[in-house]
């Protein structure tokens, strides 16, 4: 809801994997015109999966693609074909806030990046599951799909250490306009 001010006529569909926020979908969607969601998990592939999760810690959660004693099937679906279905228009803004999975969502999405003007991207210091990548790997997987990180927002530090844990970092297309002057006053 953070980027309804900023722009509060855009088209908004979500994407959740988790049941626990059905309800605040539905309503939130049925307020409001220009939102839509759908109960999937984002991955590379359209198809199935197994999420787990804790309802006691709602903003957390695991995938797999293969059967796991925790958790249960859900149906999976890429940002592409989630586009494709509601005949969203371009430009794009794409948003994850997904635990480690996210090479797997922008591999499903890949269609959709020459057409998106901005990606924010939750990013990690530390591994937070086996095929997380780290941020500075992001950051390099995303520069060899044409995006350079231009801002972040919400630094989050461990508290028994007070290391940087996450961020979310701000992606933008290499040829943006920014990116032409590499100087820090603003030229003259």
């Amino acid at each position: 809801m953070a980027a309804l001010p900023v722009w509060p006529d855009a088209r908004y569909h979500l994407v959740e994997a988790f049941e626990h926020w059905r309800g605040a979908l539905e309503r939130v969607c049925a307020e409001r015109d220009n939102f839509s969601h759908v109960l999937a998990a984002a991955g590379e592939h359209d198809g199935e999966a197994w999420f787990h999760n804790d309802p006691e810690a709602p903003y957390g959660g695991g995938l797999s693609h293969t059967p796991t004693s925790r958790g249960g099937k859900i149906r999976q679906v890429t940002l592409a074909s989630e586009v494709e279905r509601l005949g969203l228009k371009p430009p794009y803004l794409i948003k994850l806030d997904t635990h480690g999975f996210e090479v797997p969502i922008l591999t499903g999405a890949e269609a959709l990046l020459p057409q998106t003007s901005l990606l924010v991207i939750e990013v990690y210091v530390f591994h937070v599951n086996q095929q997380a990548l780290l941020f500075h790997e992001i950051c390099a997987w995303m520069a060899e799909r044409g995006f350079r990180p231009i801002d972040l927002s919400e630094p989050m530090w461990r508290s028994h250490d007070e290391a940087l844990w996450q961020f979310d970092l701000f992606f933008v297309p290499m040829h943006s306009p920014e990116f032409a002057c590499n100087s820090f006053d603003a030229p003259g």
